[in-house]
């Protein structure tokens, strides 16, 4: 049973002491430490024990903070007969209001009906503020403090309003959290590329421009082994990522994109739709050939669930169907281990000495219609909420503008080797881009029915969307956009182009008969 707290007065020298180290509009303060020094200290000196210490970080002007609410809740149930703070403006900065709510606590009283419920608690802090003497002195010092505390805080927030809209029209960088990408040119006061941060973002982007290419799977890369993380988080997620690949900071002086390159990122990434992200502690994310399998019955992507094949053994993954039971024809079920086996080794059997090609690509064309539709589409606003002759006037001319400025939005890609091979890509890689890897190669695999209780993998179950090209790629010659992950590479300049397909037909037609 709760105790009275009116009754039974707090443990007599004991006090409780909160420390408020303020981030606010740039405020010098003391460190936290030599707060809680100073803090400590003045109890030392008034002879009292400093039971409980509450440490916030955040605007005096929040009175909900966690440690300035435990500090009154200290006094409120009666665990201490003392309130230390380092000073009237680290308790608060907003003035009478909460100077009230701490002066109901000290004296005592109801909130609502004004009537003394607990006993007094003394206030101190290291300024030499004391409510233990006269009270009506105390009343007007802390009153008065508080109110000059929340008006420090007004002149602050002014002084670092006026100094971020000063640096912004000069075109300087005002504060906050620094871009990724980016850093301040102290010569300048402006943002200049981070060249390590910013070579990472276009590679990213590189990745983004190759056609067909999703945000899904750039962030996949930039979260894999070879990627690199954002700077106050493990991982990239949709949204951060596709911010630091679209949005040009204000105060730019250099950007590591042009604007038809940041204008073709907003066209081609979305960061909406589903969740791309992957799961490192659930089944399927332990297994290569996760996404990749159908059923052939109902052609759904078959899930990975565990079984038993008899009660106290081992557990055992299977793909399995994913359709609601009577759904499927013939339902289709595998062991995970098979598979996923032979698709590894199947993988580096044919593309594991092979070098490693990648696709880049460089936009052109976007910048301008992106600007042209954004003045038709203000243009079209402006006339719908004031339908006036000039606004007829404003969006044909803009109408007109977007028609001339119709500019081809095209993507050159280019091919080039990585400097290793793919079974070292392989070997670098993580689940997912390995599940990336294969699906590359493989597509989807449609999975038919099985006999039961077989003990290997049957091949004639499996067929896939579509065989590795083996026909070769003539570097200089095809397009760099139909190239294929694992198609063989002939550099034409480098010898008889006759001669190297050959060669490369033959090394693919050894590997398939192997």
């Amino acid at each position: 049973m709760k105790r009275h707290l009116s009754l039974v007065p707090p443990p007599p020298n004991t006090a409780s002491i909160n420390i408020r180290l303020s981030k606010e509009a740039k405020e010098k303060n003391l460190s936290k430490a030599e707060m809680l020094v100073e803090a400590r200290a003045l109890c030392a000196r008034e002879g009292i024990e400093a039971r409980y210490v509450h440490i916030d970080e955040g605007s005096g002007a929040i009175r909900n903070r966690k440690g300035f609410i435990g500090w009154l809740d200290d006094a409120r149930e009666g665990r201490v007969d003392t309130l230390v703070a380092f000073h009237v403006d680290r308790m608060t900065r907003e003035g009478l209001p909460v100077a009230g709510m701490i002066m109901d606590v000290i004296y005592g009283t109801d909130t609502v009906t004004g009537q003394a419920v607990r006993p007094l608690v003394r206030l101190i802090d290291c300024k030499g503020l004391d409510s233990a003497g006269d009270r009506e002195a105390f009343e007007w010092e802390f009153v008065v403090k508080a109110q000059v505390a929340r008006s420090e805080r007004r002149r602050m927030s002014e002084r670092s309003k006026d100094m971020h809209r000063r640096l912004k029209a000069r075109g300087r960088w005002a504060g906050g959290p620094m871009p990724f990408g980016f850093r301040v040119n102290e010569e300048t006061g402006k943002l200049v590329p981070e060249l390590e941060e910013a070579a990472f973002l276009r590679q990213c982007a590189e990745r983004a421009w190759v056609p067909g290419a999703k945000l899904h799977g750039v962030l996949r890369w930039a979260n894999s082994a070879d990627g690199r993380p954002p700077r106050r988080a493990k991982a990239w997620t949709r949204t951060t990522l596709f911010k630091a690949l679209t949005h040009t900071p204000t105060a730019t002086e250099v950007d590591m994109f042009t604007a038809d390159e940041r204008a073709s990122l907003r066209h081609i990434l979305n960061p909406e739709g589903t969740n791309p992200e992957w799961r490192r502690n659930n089944r399927a994310g332990k297994h290569v050939a996760s996404g990749l399998l159908l059923c052939e019955g109902c052609k759904h992507v078959m899930y990975v669930g565990p079984r038993r094949s008899k009660p106290g053994s081992p557990l055992i993954d299977d793909y399995k169907c994913s359709s609601p039971p009577g759904a499927c024809p013939h339902r289709s079920s595998l062991n995970a281990k098979f598979i996923d086996q032979y698709l590894e080794e199947e993988y580096l059997r044919r593309f594991g000495d092979q070098p490693e090609w990648t696709r880049a690509a460089t936009p052109t064309g976007f910048a301008a219609m992106e600007a042209a539709q954004q003045a038709m589409d203000e243009a079209l606003a402006e006339f719908k909420t004031n339908p006036t002759p000039e606004a007829v006037e404003a969006y044909q001319a803009a109408h007109t503008a977007f028609q001339e400025a119709d500019a081809p939005q095209t993507v050159d890609v280019t091919l080039t080797p990585s400097g290793r091979t793919m079974g070292e890509a392989w070997e670098r890689a993580e689940m997912p881009e390995r599940q990336a890897l294969l699906k590359d190669v493989f597509g989807h695999i449609v999975v038919g029915p099985g006999n039961r209780g077989m003990r290997k993998l049957d091949l004639a179950r499996l067929h896939f969307d579509h065989e590795p090209v083996s026909v070769p790629f003539t570097l200089g010659q095809d397009d760099p956009a139909t190239y294929r992950p694992g198609q063989p590479v002939v550099v034409a300049d480098d010898e008889d182009e006759a001669v190297a397909r050959a060669r490369a037909a033959d090394e693919a037609a050894a590997r398939d008969s192997a």
